[in-house]
């Protein structure tokens, strides 16, 4: 759950919490844990906890900041950034196809937050439209860390042959198991993620998860240009490399895709 409030402009950054956010100056997103959730499963506080101990260690303009976390009662939340604007996804159910231009724009940014990220040792492992939030200000910001890992310091809230994101958008090698994902698997969705919003739609379709997880590891990288003509021969083939099945036969850097585009 996501609410918007507002905090005065003065005072620090980190001590922000929705019982002082006033109606002043200052919008912030309240993100919170429901009760629901947090009785039902220890594990849920922990995964939302991490996802505020994993943005908090990247400060970029591309990716949507943490400001404080913390615990009300029964109640634990996140304050954010506040993103005035929408989700890629959002965007891209209204408007259908993005122009060449704008896709390429977003992803460009997407490859910078993803390089900076992968300096930080942090494998963001839920790459999609829905957490790419895109300003009016035309900057696109990465969001919800819920899934992410970092390198040095694993949690151990995954385990060996779990598979954890959206299937839509996960590399083969994650669909295996979670904890064998690294920046190359961030690619990859990457990589459906720019399909999705040149094409309309999402490469790989099926009636079940479980069916489009094996279309992803079975069936061919398809031709982003079949289904929009207009695609440049040269974006498509950044397309098919960013989605390759092997994670060594894909581009090895975030910088090397931003290049190629």
């Amino acid at each position: 759950t996501v609410i918007v409030a507002s905090t005065s402009s003065g005072g620090s950054r980190n001590a922000v919490s929705p019982a002082s956010a006033k109606a002043v100056s200052i919008p912030v997103a309240v993100k919170v844990l429901p009760p629901s959730f947090a009785r039902s499963d220890p594990t849920n506080i922990s995964r939302f906890l991490r996802e505020a101990r994993s943005a908090a260690r990247l400060k970029h303009q591309n990716v949507v900041g943490v400001l404080n976390v913390g615990q009300e009662k029964n109640l634990h939340y996140i304050v954010m950034d506040f993103v005035d604007g929408q989700s890629l996804q959002k965007r891209i159910q209204a408007e259908g196809q993005l122009p060449v231009a704008q896709a390429v724009e977003i992803i460009l940014q997407m490859c910078d937050a993803l390089a900076y990220a992968s300096k930080n040792g942090i494998v963001h492992r839920d790459i999609k439209p829905d957490n790419i939030l895109v300003g009016t200000d035309g900057l696109a910001r990465l969001a919800d860390l819920g899934l992410a890992k970092h390198v040095a310091d694993d949690t151990g809230l995954t385990t060996a042959g779990m598979a954890m994101g959206t299937p839509q958008y996960m590399a083969p090698e994650q669909a295996h198991d979670t904890q064998s994902a690294d920046h190359r698997s961030d690619l990859y969705s990457l990589g459906c993620t720019l399909y999705r919003i040149l094409a309309g739609a999402a490469p790989y379709q099926g009636t079940t998860s479980y069916a489009v997880i094996c279309a992803h590891e079975t069936e061919p990288v398809p031709d982003v240009r079949q289904a929009n003509p207009e695609i440049p021969a040269a974006l498509a083939a950044v397309v098919r490399k960013m989605m390759a099945k092997d994670p060594a036969d894909r581009y090895q850097t975030a910088e090397k895709v931003a290049e190629d585009l």
